[in-house]
């Protein structure tokens, strides 16, 4: 894969105005591909952000080893997991917590989401070995500082590979 931070505008009419502020809005790399191209393109695109955001997760669960006490990692292969494992019980699990503890939410002003997410951290924590949350420090912080660095990190490599971004919030056509 090249240099994505290479890619320039096709032609001149297709840079980048005032109005985009220097940035790519997704569909000037397709001028002149065919529908099949667009399509191959847009899929590496999309590869390449998940792969990020899969990395930004993983150096964010690096930062938490570090800074919060409670949370161990010993191994490469258990943060790569353990990064996994965080996003199946996200995309599955917390869902269920969320919507079953809303009364305690509500009833607390919205602070028992920390519960709930110190408690799918933990959860996660579980199903890896080589992956360890404990103590009641590590079962809150450990989420927010994820949370916070996760952010960060994103957002950094947002701004270093604007066409990620544009190619992901970009509305393509449907293939039917």
């Amino acid at each position: 894969m090249s240099d994505l931070g290479a890619i320039a505008p096709v032609n001149a009419q297709d840079r980048p105005n005032s109005q985009t502020k220097g940035r790519v809005t997704g569909n000037e790399f397709d001028v002149g591909l065919t529908p099949h191209l667009q399509r191959e393109r847009r899929e590496d695109f999309n590869m390449v952000g998940n792969l990020l955001v899969w990395l930004a997760t993983a150096l964010s669960l690096m930062v938490v080893d570090i800074i919060v006490p409670g949370v161990r990692l010993e191994t490469l292969p258990a943060i790569l997991i353990a990064t996994a494992s965080i996003g199946l019980v996200n995309a599955f699990v917390k869902p269920v917590i969320s919507t079953l503890s809303l009364p305690l939410t509500f009833l607390s002003f919205g602070l028992f989401s920390l519960v709930v997410n110190g408690l799918c951290f933990w959860l996660a924590s579980v199903l890896v070995p080589g992956f360890a949350v404990r103590g009641i420090l590590a079962f809150i912080l450990g989420p927010v500082v994820l949370s916070l660095v996760n952010s960060f990190l994103n957002k950094y490599f947002a701004e270093k590979y604007p066409a990620l971004e544009a190619r992901n919030k970009t509305d393509m056509p449907s293939e039917t």
